[in-house]
This record gives structure tokens, C-alpha cells and sequence, in this order.
């Protein structure tokens, strides 16, 4: 006679399933996780993978979603490429990890804007009209590991801006982390996060949405 298989449940580390729960229970707005469970298996809800999607919206902004796993600013530091001190910046900063949180993140393409709008200052301007948030660190070492490199260079962009709170430079000058490409990798490297300093054509630029959205 077969033994009754071990529950599934019994399987998972109990902290997981605690993450799992929470952020099922936020993206669902259902606050009694038994009724979110209740219409999970009942169909209502459905899952699908969300960390690669890019979401074409017209003309942009371009939207996905991150999934924090817990790494590490060390870990990071020995995992990223960096280019231009982009290291001493990260290294510097208040990086703070997180575990098993997804964020819907969006990249404002250049075109969006008027050509003598493209300043931090601008850029952050619109940004806040959308209704878009600065990105955490982590959440841009999030968008190096798992962006689609070929979609951005389909679409004519060449570096990605991460519009966090500028950090100084090893010159005390605010600088703003970003993600290029070169002809076969990603990397980390810095971009002038003075208000009024011009980016160059081509570049995106990184914000998250205030709360999960599809």
C-alpha cells in the first residue's frame, strides 16, 4: 500500500511561505488570507510570470516588475560589472536588500521629452505628474540582472538612468547610477545627477510605480 505523500506545505522554509502569503495577500487587496487563498483556487486569481514581462504601453512608458531575492550589497559588488566609479558609488550608498519584494517599475524613453528637457530636474518633473517614484539601489541592480538587453537596443535605447536620490561622487558631486550596454554585456555606470546637466539622446529613465501594478 503507498505511503500518503508529504504535504507540499511541509516542503517549504516557513519564512518563505510567510513572503509568499504577504505578497499574495497585497497584490490580491484582499486582507483575510483565507479568502484570498478561498479565491485563488476557485480560478478568480490566476498566476503568471511577471520578472521579464516588458509591457509595451504605445510609445511608453515602458513597464515590468523586479523580484527581490535578498542579495547583498557585497554580494552585488562581486556579481555587477562596473565602468566610470560606478563601484565607489554603490559601495558608498545607503543600499538597503529586501526580500520577496515584487515592484512595478517603469523607463521613461527620451522621446517622451522635448530635447532641452532632458536635465534631472525636468525629467523628475514629469515623472512626479505620472505619478512615478524614485528607485531604490537595489531595485536598479535588479533591472541589470534580469533586463532584456536586446528589447532595449530594438527599441533605440542605449543606457537606462536610475532616478534615485543623487549620491556624491568621489568629488562630492551628485551622481546618479545607471545601466548601459556595450556590444555584448550590461554594466553599472554613473551618469551627472546635477539638476540642471544634460543627458545624452538615447537614454530611458528608471522609476517605480508607488504600488504593484499590473
Amino acid at each position: 500500500m503507498n505511503s500518503k505523500p508529504a504535504s507540499l506545505a511541509s516542503a517549504i522554509n516557513p519564512d518563505q511561505l510567510e513572503i509568499f502569503l504577504s505578497n499574495f495577500v497585497s497584490q490580491t487587496g484582499i486582507l483575510d488570507p483565507n479568502e484570498a487563498l478561498r479565491q485563488f483556487n476557485s480560478g478568480r486569481w490566476v498566476v503568471r510570470s511577471l520578472a521579464n514581462d516588458w509591457v509595451d504601453v504605445g510609445d511608453g512608458p515602458f513597464r515590468f516588475t523586479v523580484l527581490s531575492d535578498g542579495t547583498s550589497l557585497d554580494q552585488w559588488m562581486r556579481e555587477l560589472d562596473f565602468n566610470n566609479d560606478s563601484d565607489f558609488i554603490l559601495s558608498s550608498s545607503d543600499f538597503r536588500a529586501t526580500n520577496g519584494s515584487i515592484t512595478g517599475m517603469v523607463i521613461m524613453p527620451h522621446w517622451l521629452f522635448n530635447p532641452e528637457d532632458l536635465t534631472p530636474i525636468k525629467v523628475r518633473e514629469k515623472a512626479n505628474r505620472m505619478g512615478f517614484v524614485n528607485p531604490t539601489l537595489e531595485q536598479t541592480c535588479l533591472i541589470r540582472r534580469i533586463f532584456p538587453r536586446d528589447r532595449a537596443i530594438d527599441v533605440g535605447l542605449e543606457r537606462f538612468v536610475a532616478m534615485h536620490d543623487p549620491i556624491k561622487d568621489e568629488h562630492g558631486g551628485p551622481s546618479l547610477l545607471s545601466v548601459e550596454f556595450s556590444s555584448n554585456d550590461l554594466y553599472l555606470s554613473v551618469a551627472n545627477g546635477r539638476s540642471e546637466s544634460k543627458f545624452s539622446g538615447n537614454s530611458g529613465f528608471i522609476f517605480a510605480l508607488p504600488s504593484y501594478t499590473v
